[in-house]
């Protein structure tokens, strides 16, 4: 199917009321494990980069942003199933601009530094920019209070009526709502407000996205989906059992160097070899939750 635009993916979901899930990568292993999971479980899916910890890992160079764009683009062009690109959640607007070259199908900017006016004049213009490449623009009118590049302590629920006019005055692809989601590791007890992701389906006209989808209780993540949700982040869910993989294998291994195995191998040495199948295995839990699973 290969990498395909952001809309097609969304009407899809919305015509057959289900979520599709974005899973953060952060290098190849990872990327393919996403995309081997989207395969066996034939779901369509969302890969990409978080724009916060990107740069630092290109060490503030925006030459190799291009890197990770083109590497995103080419798995996505060869993966079997429907795929968009997405340089995710990103408070640098040279970097989302830069994003655009280099391969990424759908962007992100947010910075809750701006005032209302100004938050709405750079995401319109984006988006203006954006479109004319045939790029999709995903946007939130308010951050959550634990994201990882906020400020704030508190994370007020998303007005309805309030982010009805964000929408229609910027243009935006896909809105990132708040409604009881949190980034902290909560062990699948969040639940989410049914009530208001409802009301914010009748408000606003574009897909609704929950971002921290990794720590919601499922029945109600279901719930949210029936509701309205039709994009769901999930970047911690597929993090943690790389972690455990990584230290296992450490552990494993000892303190004793066992020569060039250690890495890029694929052995039993090799520290990072089975992330890519823990990966796969828990994508693929989550695609079934979500309802993605066979849409593809």
């Amino acid at each position: 199917m290969a990498l395909i635009p952001f809309r097609e993916l969304m009407e899809d979901a919305e015509s057959r009321s289900y979520a599709v899930g974005y899973f953060e990568t952060w290098d190849i292993q990872s990327l393919l494990g996403v995309l081997r999971a989207a395969e066996k479980a034939r779901s369509p899916v969302i890969v990409g980069f978080n724009g916060v910890y990107l740069p630092k890992l290109c060490n503030n160079d925006k030459r190799w942003l291009g890197v990770y764009g083109h590497a995103g683009k080419t798995a996505a062009q060869r993966a079997k199933v429907p795929v968009s690109l997405i340089f995710n959640e990103s408070p640098r607007l040279d970097w989302v601009y830069e994003s655009m070259k280099s391969g990424f199908n759908l962007v992100m900017y947010t910075d809750e530094g701006l005032s209302w006016d100004e938050r709405v004049e750079r995401i319109k213009a984006l988006v203006q920019d954006a479109h004319k490449r045939g790029i999709a623009v995903e946007a939130e009118a308010d951050e959550l209070g634990d994201a990882p590049q906020s400020k704030k302590t508190d994370t007020p629920r998303t007005d309805p009526e309030k982010t009805a006019r964000f929408v229609s005055a910027t243009g935006v692809d896909a809105l990132g709502v708040s409604v009881g989601n949190l980034h902290g590791d909560s062990d699948n007890k969040v639940t989410l407000d049914i009530d208001l992701i409802e009301r914010l389906k009748i408000f606003v006209k574009v897909p609704l996205v929950l971002h921290a989808g990794s720590g919601i209780e499922e029945k109600s993540l279901k719930e949210g989906i029936r509701a309205g949700i039709r994009k769901i982040n999930i970047g911690r869910a597929v993090k943690k059992p790389a972690f455990y993989s990584i230290r296992q294998r450490a552990n494993d291994v000892g303190e004793m160097y066992p020569g060039y195995e250690v890495l890029g191998s694929g052995a039993l040495t090799d520290l990072l070899g089975k992330v890519g199948s823990v990966v796969q295995a828990e994508v693929i839990k989550k695609l079934e939750i979500i309802g993605s699973a066979g849409r593809a």
